[in-house]
């Protein structure tokens, strides 16, 4: 399956060529164009070489492309062609280029404009017969381009930066140029994200610097942030869907058979040699393909709606967790400054303190960009690091690197996530009216980060041991009040990293039922688009290209439907094995092989289930106490529930903490591929308080997980996101002294798979006024599970 890893743009003339010439982008229809009105030559192609294409009769020259590459020496004739536009996403080359401008013996105004969002190489420029030269810095940030201007019987060479697209352009062009670069991000999203994330990025500016273009606005930036999300968590976090894979398979199987039929007529209507009955027929077939697929697509996007709202959820109840682990955290921080100001220390262990305060500092400033508040905090402790590393010798335990790149992938993630509403809330108006004004967003990826290099989650692990370690300087020196302190670090990453990968989660389930919302109402428009052409087309058919751009853009929704579904069943799968799949996500695959495709995932789940045969192994561990739930959550079990009536604890796999000496998994050791059926909880100590209703049980509790999961097999490590359990009702009674379960609801179901122990779990008293606890002295936990033997 496709992962988070981006497969490298191109960098070079020669590469970007192969990349318009590979199927994928070729087949791309209205994607080219040239004409020349009154010395004016306008050209527009997926790929140009420049200045290869200039007419010799036009004095002004209009070029739209998805890449321009240019050569080493650019000879530019000014007293020709006085007017010069290449307007472009990528300006390529296979080295340092230099433009020539002869501006002739004389001459009058002329101009030459650039305007791209990416340069592969540096620019140089000469004026034939003059002293002046230098450099050209084509993407200011900001900027549309840049327009290098010669007045008349002038040599020197004037710029100015271009806000905006202004009235040179020629703006229908630009906008068929930018619906074709949109066509090429839906059909790379999966085969070469990296370009799909930098077409959505151009396109977001650039449509925020245009009119109306608000519903290309909208793809563009819901495709972009997609990627990016997965970018920033890398490939090991996944959605896990909440319904069976049979149900999955099911659905693509009802799609692929709908795009079985499409896929004969669209070839048919795209043979210009049949006769146009023959084709008028199969544009019928088409058109009533197209309306069964809405039917189902309906289906895929309520599941999308569905998995962004639960998402939602999820973050609104671990940002309010963190919250509480900041000033927790806040408190813990300055005791241990305290015993730190306490200590006698000399000059090698005072960096290493330094670095001690950074680490304490940076953990308070994420926690606040977590939970969605600007912070400084993270910048300076970067800075201490990277001062106080050298003096502290062994002392230090992090990397100034670490925290940088966890800063940054924390400041993109919080500068997209609020995006995401904006999104939506632009999408209801679009649904009534696709040509609405609404608020353009232009945010793909999060600020400064560069698509090439997106920083990445995996960072946190890595801060995690880091700061323990650096943590532990001060707990082997005996410093006061520093147990304490590491243990609530951990605590509050193990909660900040779970409200981060929510809202990653959000980000991209979010932006997917965006995308779909939307391509539906597209799809209705261009049915009845296509309706009303249906009659003119019988006796004209000069509109062909435009028809058949029409047929590939809902060929095109057909596949993207199938391959959501199949993503749908891939994560299924992978939540249950806990692998890949060898299957390849494209939205360039015919019929034929998705449903090879679905082959191979049968056989994938029928391999899986013969090498752990014969299967789960039941596990009914001995209950666990306040003294078996890992610090520091056990020590606040009890106070926490007298006081708030509810209490969170976090299990994680053992095998991660290796530098642990605690135990972090709870009763989960010895195996893999963990999976909780059933929890009961019992308070010990606490009472009935006399006259309780007899119609119900004395003791009333809920269970709920964060809906953020960790699991592993054979030492690898998979995170997942999916629907939590929300206030899973557990009743009992105490007779005699026994603890008597009332009603209890099992955790799996046929909708519902069971979710892994490796989870932040809250237990809530749901009917604390007819309880008595304050003789309450442990919790029992009762697990029942399942599980696969260490092989």
């Amino acid at each position: 399956m496709s992962t988070g890893i981006m497969k490298v743009q191109p960098t070079l003339a020669s590469a970007w060529k192969k990349y318009a010439e590979s199927p994928e982008v070729k087949v791309v229809p209205l994607s080219k164009d040239h004409y020349e009105t009154a010395n004016i030559f306008t050209i527009r192609d997926i790929y140009l070489e420049y200045p290869q294409f200039v007419s010799k009769s036009a004095d002004t020259v209009r070029a739209f492309a998805d890449v321009i590459a240019l050569g080493e020496k650019v000879p530019i004739d000014l007293s020709k062609v006085t007017s010069t536009m290449l307007c472009t996403r990528v300006l390529t080359s296979e080295g340092s280029v230099e433009l020539e401008f002869n501006l002739g013996t004389a001459h009058d105004e002329s101009v030459f404009i650039i305007q791209a969002e990416v340069v592969d190489h540096p620019i140089t420029y000469s004026v034939t017969g003059t002293d002046f030269r230098g450099t050209i810095e084509v993407t200011k940030k900001g900027y549309a381009g840049v327009m290098i201007y010669f007045s008349k019987g002038s040599d020197q060479p004037k710029f100015e930066y271009l806000d905006d697209y202004d009235n040179t352009i020629e703006t229908e062009q630009l906008v068929m140029n930018m619906k074709t670069q949109l066509r090429i991000a839906s059909a790379l999203f999966f085969a070469w994200p990296e370009i799909s994330i930098s077409q959505a990025r151009y396109l977001a500016g650039t449509t925020t610097k245009l009119p109306g273009l608000s519903a290309m606005n909208l793809q563009a930036v819901s495709l972009g942030q997609q990627l990016a999300a997965q970018a920033l968590t890398g490939p090991n976090m996944n959605y896990a869907p909440v319904l069976s894979i049979g149900d999955y398979r099911r659905t693509v199987e009802s799609m692929i058979t709908a795009a079985e039929g499409y896929e004969t007529q669209y070839h048919r209507f795209q043979d210009r040699g049949l006769a146009k009955k023959e084709r008028l027929e199969a544009w019928g077939f088409m058109t009533k393909h197209v309306e069964n697929v809405t039917e189902m697509r309906d289906t895929l996007i309520k599941a999308a709606s569905g998995k962004y709202k639960g998402a939602k959820i999820v973050v609104e109840s671990l940002t309010k967790q963190v919250r509480d682990d900041q000033n927790t955290l806040e408190r813990a921080k300055s005791n241990l400054e305290l015993g730190i100001k306490n200590w006698k220390f000399g000059t090698k262990w005072d960096a290493a303190f330094k670095i001690v305060g950074a680490v304490m500092e940076f953990a308070l400033a994420i926690g606040m960009i977590c939970v969605g508040l600007p912070s400084a905090g993270a910048i300076g402790a970067v800075k201490t690091v990277e001062e106080a590393s050298k003096a502290a010798g062994e002392g230090k335990k992090i990397a100034s690197t670490v925290l940088k790149v966890l800063d940054d992938c924390l400041k993109a993630i919080s500068q997209l996530y609020p995006t995401v509403g904006e999104a939506v809330a632009s999408l209801k108006k679009l649904e009534c009216n696709l040509e609405a004004d609404v608020t353009k967003l232009k945010d793909v990826i999060g600020g400064n980060a560069n698509a090439v290099g997106v920083a990445t989650l995996a960072a946190w692990d890595k801060w995690i041991l880091d700061s323990d370690a650096q943590i532990q300087v001060a707990i082997d020196l005996k410093i006061q009040h520093a147990p304490e302190y590491q243990l609530e670090l951990r605590k509050h990453a193990v909660n900040a990293k779970a409200l981060v990968l929510a809202q990653v989660e959000a980000i991209k389930a979010g932006q997917e039922y965006v995308n779909a919302s939307l391509e539906q109402k597209l799809a209705q428009r261009d049915l009845e688009n296509l309706n009303a052409l249906q009659k003119k087309w019988e006796t004209d058919s000069k509109n062909d290209q435009v028809v058949e751009a029409m047929f590939y853009d809902r060929f095109m929704t057909i596949r993207t439907s199938i391959v959501m579904g199949m993503r749908n069943l891939l994560w299924a799968y992978k939540y249950a094995a806990l692998e890949d799949s060898r299957v390849i996500l494209s939205v360039q695959k015919t019929a034929a092989m998705y449903r090879h495709d679905l082959g191979t995932i049968s056989d994938e789940m029928d391999h899986y289930l013969e090498r752990h045969n014969p299967g789960f192994t039941d596990l009914t561990p001995r209950p666990m106490g306040v003294k078996d739930i890992p610090s520091p959550y056990g020590s606040q079990l009890i106070a926490s529930l007298k006081t708030k009536h509810l209490a969170i604890f976090t299990l994680t796999p053992d095998s991660f903490k290796e530098n642990q000496k605690q135990n972090v998994a709870g009763s989960f050791k010895d195996g893999e591929h963990f999976r909780v059926l059933s929890l009961r909880v019992f308070l010990v100590g606490a009472k009935a308080k006399p006259g309780k209703d007899d119609l119900d049980a004395q003791f009333q509790l809920t269970i709920s997980t964060s809906g953020v999961y960790a699991d592993f097999q054979d030492n690898k490590m998979f995170e997942f996101t999916t629907k939590p359990l929300s206030r899973i009702p557990f009743k009992y009674n105490v007779v005699d002294g026994r603890f008597l379960p009332y009603a209890e609801t099992p955790f799996e179901s046929k909708d519902f798979p069971a979710p892994t122990p490796f989870t932040q779990w809250t237990i809530a008293i749901k009917n604390p006024d007819e309880i008595d606890l304050s003789g309450l002295t442990d919790v029992q936990l009762v697990w029942k599970a399942k599980y696969y033997s260490l092989r």
